[in-house]
């Protein structure tokens, strides 16, 4: 079995460990740092597409552009708009664009067809990823999409492709799920997503900035940064350092309304994504206009209901000066506390909005009407399993979900969760910057049962 790691930093270094004996293990790796530990573990040079530094200085566009238009009609896409779900890739020029896709496409073919891979394993969140995952999808060779569950914490899906839709189905019991998954329906429970709250602290002064200040600096240092995914050390710095400062200012203003001020008016709740993130740039591309979107939503909302928006609390400070004004520019419109808590606004809410997040999810658990712009592995326990806020109407959103809660059936609810949670695998795939116990012995075992299973569906 030839099994392609596409590696994710810090974050695949788990991956890495369970896969490493369960077949000839190949490696597509953008970081120096984590080749020298591949090859460290007994990987050899030749198993390894190094895509660290592209040289792509003396490409002949003219011939790239030549490539990449007979590459779209391959593969049945368009390169710019898988360009632009990159976060770093988004910012380079047009130029640049073609000539970097030419040159990871001819690499990536080449390396998966040369070395006969059978499976991959990846997380979609670079070009680089989504291309292979497209190159991959066109010789009929496996793809799964590595991705935690976002309701019970340790638990993890493989997703066909790079969109969370169709995840891998297991033959398996769904022993304790369903106890973990009514307790998060609990209309009291106040528990949050695995690392929630020391991910709500990245725009707060804390110790772990300073480890976060060295890493960056040592990468740097030792020539370790792949400028196609990380900016240099001192532009990560001064953002760092003025996301504290506009955090800070930000909580002290008067942009945002607390709850109590909230909960006595009928209105709809639209929940933000932290931006950039896969969530929202890559799952959620086609929104992935935020003020946009908002405003969409806002223009169609009925005279009935306000609208209100909760920030994300991990993403305050990292918005671009003017995008709460911009927000708010909409006269009903009303900005929530990011800090209050999301589910008490949920469940006095008469409809839950967002592009692809797991709060509609947790609405329909509490019998709330809910729906996602983007279609996602969960859409079909919403009350609209889908919408598109530039042609839906929210008043008929609205409408539908009234109809929705006469209905609501809360063991209902449950069991059609627990059937998709039931086709997860127990392991805990967090960088281990993190949280260490990621490369347990306990925790690869349960990785590499995981891993050992979906391998196991691949014909050769």
């Amino acid at each position: 079995m030839n099994i392609l790691l596409i590696e994710s930093h810090y974050r695949s270094r788990s991956w890495f460990e369970a896969i490493k004996d369960l077949g000839n293990l190949y490696i597509m790796s953008t970081m120096p740092e984590e080749k020298k530990i591949f090859k460290s573990q007994g990987v050899n040079d030749r198993r390894i597409l190094d895509l660290h530094e592209p040289k792509i200085a003396s490409i002949n566009l003219n011939d790239a552009k030549k490539y990449i238009i007979k590459l779209e009609k391959k593969l049945e896409i368009n390169v710019i708009d898988l360009a632009l779900m990159d976060r770093t890739i988004k910012l380079k020029n047009y130029d640049y664009i073609i000539k970097y896709s030419y040159f990871v496409s001819k690499k990536i073919e080449t390396f998966v067809l040369n070395n006969n891979i059978n499976i991959v394993f990846m997380e979609s969140t670079w070009l680089h990823e989504i291309l292979t995952c497209k190159i991959c999808e066109h010789y009929s060779i496996s793809v799964f999409n590595i991705q935690i569950s976002k309701i019970l914490s340790n638990r993890f899906f493989f997703f066909k492709g790079y969109l969370n839709q169709k995840f891998y189905k297991r033959c398996c019991s769904n022993v304790g799920l369903k106890s973990a998954i009514e307790n998060i329906s609990n209309p009291g429970s106040i528990d949050k997503p695995q690392y929630f709250d020391k991910l709500s602290k990245r725009n707060k002064i804390t110790f772990s900035k300073f480890k976060v200040l060295y890493d960056i600096i040592r990468l740097s240092i030792f020539g370790y940064n792949n400028k196609n995914i990380q900016q240099n050390w001192l532009k990560s710095l001064i953002l760092k350092v003025l996301s504290i400062g506009k955090a800070s200012f930000l909580m002290k203003t008067k942009f945002f309304c607390n709850a109590n001020k909230i909960t006595n008016l009928k209105y709809i709740l639209v929940t933000l994504h932290v931006q950039p993130e896969a969530s929202i740039d890559v799952l959620g591309a086609r929104f992935s206009d935020q003020i946009g979107f908002v405003q969409d939503i806002a223009r169609s909302t009925p005279s009935s209901h306000f609208v209100v928006v909760k920030e994300h609390p991990h993403a305050i400070g990292g918005r671009k000066s003017g995008f709460y004004k911009k927000i708010k520019s909409s006269p009903n419109v009303i900005l929530a506390n990011p800090y209050e808590d999301s589910r008490a606004l949920i469940k006095k809410a008469d409809l839950v909005l967002s592009n692809t997040g797991t709060s509609s999810l947790e609405a329909a658990l509490f019998g709330v009407p809910s729906s996602v712009a983007s279609k996602m592995y969960f859409s079909e326990i919403l009350s609209t399993p889908s919408f598109n806020p530039c042609i839906d109407s929210i008043g008929d959103l609205i409408e539908k979900g009234e109809q929705w809660k006469c209905k609501f059936d809360k063991n209902e609810a449950i069991n059609s969760l627990l059937e998709i949670e039931k086709h997860s695998f127990e392991g805990n795939l967090w960088e281990f910057k993190i949280d260490p116990s990621v490369l347990s012995k306990k925790n690869i075992k349960n990785l590499k049962k995981a891993f050992t299973e979906v391998i196991g569906t691949v014909d050769l």
